[in-house]
């Protein structure tokens, strides 16, 4: 879903043999892009988190914050694709948590994609967010 919003609503980038490729800006947002994909994605953060019971400290340790699409084999040119498909499906989610971890990137991903006119009748990204907090709720059928 994330790499069909952002082929939807992103800018011609380049072509491939069938159509154009199309991309969302990540001018800006690299690292909060980045951080979200290791936050959702790092199996070795996710343990720590089991093991401690709360959120572990990952500034001094490169393998608790430097996960990316690289270790699950993307290749070069895949990466940037993979980390923003992962960012919308994070907003897709719980927006409240890419609002607050990573806001100029939900932003981003507003201004591309609201203005779109499908953006009426299907997937709308909201700037306002709860008062809940931000953590991170499956979504119904995961954890249950």
């Amino acid at each position: 879903m994330g790499h069909m919003i952002e082929d939807l609503a992103g800018k011609i980038v380049g072509y491939d043999s069938v159509a154009p490729m199309r991309a969302i800006s990540q001018t800006g947002i690299k690292n909060e892009l980045r951080a979200v994909y290791n936050d959702l994605n790092n199996p070795l953060l996710n343990q720590r988190r089991v093991m401690l019971g709360r959120e572990p400290d990952i500034g001094k340790s490169s393998v608790l914050r430097n996960f990316g699409p690289e270790q699950f084999g993307y290749s070069a040119n895949a990466i940037e694709r993979e980390l923003m498909a992962e960012a919308i499906r994070a907003y897709m989610a719980d927006p409240n948590y890419l609002k607050t971890v990573a806001p100029k990137t939900a932003a981003a991903i507003r201004a591309a994609w609201n203005p779109t006119a499908r953006s009426r009748d299907t997937v709308q990204f909201n700037s306002i967010g709860s008062a809940h907090g931000a953590a991170l709720v499956p979504t119904r059928g995961e954890g249950e």
